[in-house]
């Protein structure tokens, strides 16, 4: 059951159904109560609904059969009911800001849902750099754990900026997953640099390359949208150190990638792999 997008006026919505299974809304404006009765859900994306109200709204959902919980929304514990999920597959909050102002409230609704969930089959986590960090505090810290998980879909959205560390803080919290799927986001603003500027603090974060890390049960690895950038191409070999049991890597690269450029980086990588690995390196799809 898709509302259409950008819905205004909508302020109460109420959905009560045995049979209902699919249930999408996006940019709703101005929603401040939302209850939710379907026994039989399955997948609930939940987008800019309560993302720009000035007050506190009220959200009751229960759908003990939901698989998939998409919630790109504030989310307060105290305000948002989410009844038992017996049977949730795979979650995705909101983004979780790796840099940030005094007093940051986002990445709190981030946190609050992970830690909602003790154990969860996949994790959809992604992480954001602002373009400009200079002002801001590394966040970081505040996520002290995650949910026990199989599979980690981590989108980096790093908009030049060194993102290692921050990538390496969430793989140390669920070093147990059989599958990695890593994906590099294009910067948000299209003339922005692809590469920070000298001093830029983001640089002051590198002692993960020489820490320890053990994913001894990692087996497969998806890397896409990879443009060969210095961060990536060195958090990938780090990736073939950290991963003994690795079996498969499958990289596609950006549409930006040249086929000459696409070459180099296909030598490059494979030179990272040891002879037992499996490599599939694609052009963009």
């Amino acid at each position: 059951m898709p509302v259409p997008a950008d819905t205004r006026g909508l302020d109460n919505l109420a959905i009560h159904s045995d049979s209902l299974q699919q249930v999408e809304l996006i940019d709703l404006q101005g929603l401040q109560q939302l209850n939710i009765v379907a026994p039989a859900l399955e997948e609930l994306k939940f987008t800019h609904c309560f993302f720009y109200n000035r007050s506190q709204p009220v959200a009751s959902i229960t759908a003990p059969q939901l698989a998939t919980l998409a919630w790109m929304d504030p989310y307060d514990p105290s305000s948002v009911y989410l009844g038992k999920m017996k049977r949730l597959r795979l979650l995705w909050p909101s983004f979780f800001f790796v840099y940030g102002p005094d007093s940051f409230p986002y990445n709190q609704s981030c946190l609050s849902l992970l830690w909602r969930f003790k154990v969860i089959e996949c994790l959809m986590l992604a992480l954001a750099y602002p373009l400009d960090i200079d002002d801001y505090h590394y966040m970081m810290e505040d996520m002290t754990m995650l949910p026990d998980i199989t599979i980690l879909q981590l989108i980096v959205l790093a908009n030049g900026h060194a993102f290692g560390d921050s990538a390496f803080h969430v793989l140390r919290m669920c070093s147990s997953i059989k599958k990695l799927m890593l994906s590099f986001v294009p910067p948000t603003v299209v003339e922005a640099q692809t590469i920070c500027p000298p001093g830029c603090i983001c640089g002051e974060h590198q002692n993960w390359e020489t820490e320890h890390l053990l994913l001894n049960r990692l087996k497969e690895v998806e890397v896409t949208r990879m443009r060969g950038s210095e961060h990536e191409v060195t958090f990938v070999k780090q990736l073939f150190n950290w991963a003994a049991s690795l079996e498969k890597m499958r990289v596609v690269f950006d549409e930006s990638v040249t086929e000459s450029v696409g070459k180099e980086l296909s030598q490059v990588l494979r030179s990272f792999a040891r002879p037992e690995i499996r490599m599939e390196i694609h052009m963009y799809m």
